[in-house]
């Protein structure tokens, strides 16, 4: 199946295979990743935005142990829907179409802004919705993870991006982990009660 400017759609999807139309998986080695985040960096200063997701794990590790990954996911500490969204990439957007990418944004579990290459590669450019309560209730944690997040060099590039602090990846990852082996019977045994309170 075609969709617009000749991207092909995935229609089957193997197990483990991503579930992002259009996209081919990428490490933070790839120019289009770095073009993605020069783009993001113009939010320095003007937003409360860090990186998370894999991009950001990457960011600390060499290039032999990066798992290709299909958006850079950034986190706000701020209320976002899909007006502030739009105003919020604007100056990316031009950005990237300085570049000679054809960019769009659109709105589902997530808000995204997809580039795409003129050989018809796409990226996104993720941000998760978020209203008053939510940042209400979780701001203590956003403001932690703002206030400890990092400030990384685009390898082979001048301009800077912000990224999640090591530390604050890690717990949720350890939280995920144990999450998924809880749900098979076989492996309950294995964790001391401790590590059950982890989350």
């Amino acid at each position: 199946m075609e969709i617009g400017s000749n991207l092909m759609v995935r229609t089957i999807h193997q197990k483990g295979e991503t579930r992002k139309l259009r996209i081919i998986p990428r490490t933070l080695d790839s120019p289009m990743v770095k073009d993605g985040l020069e783009a993001v960096s113009l939010l320095n200063n003007i937003e409360p935005y860090f990186v998370v997701g894999g991009i950001a794990t990457q960011s600390y590790i060499p290039t032999s142990c990066r798992r290709e990954t299909s958006d850079i996911d950034l986190c706000l500490v701020r209320p976002l829907n899909y007006r502030t969204f739009k105003d919020m990439v604007k100056p990316l957007i031009e950005y990237l179409q300085d570049l000679k990418y054809g960019v769009n944004t659109q709105k589902g579990k997530t808000f995204g802004l997809e580039y795409t290459s003129i050989e018809g590669d796409s990226i996104l450019i993720e941000a998760p919705k978020r209203n008053e309560h939510n940042v209400e209730k979780n701001r203590a944690i956003l403001e932690r993870e703002f206030e400890h997040c990092k400030e990384k060099i685009i390898e082979e590039r001048s301009k800077t991006y912000r990224v999640i602090s090591p530390e604050d990846i890690v717990t949720p990852k350890l939280v995920r982990v144990i999450n998924s082996l809880k749900r098979k019977p076989h492996l309950g045994g294995y964790f001391p009660v401790r590590v059950e309170s982890l989350s």
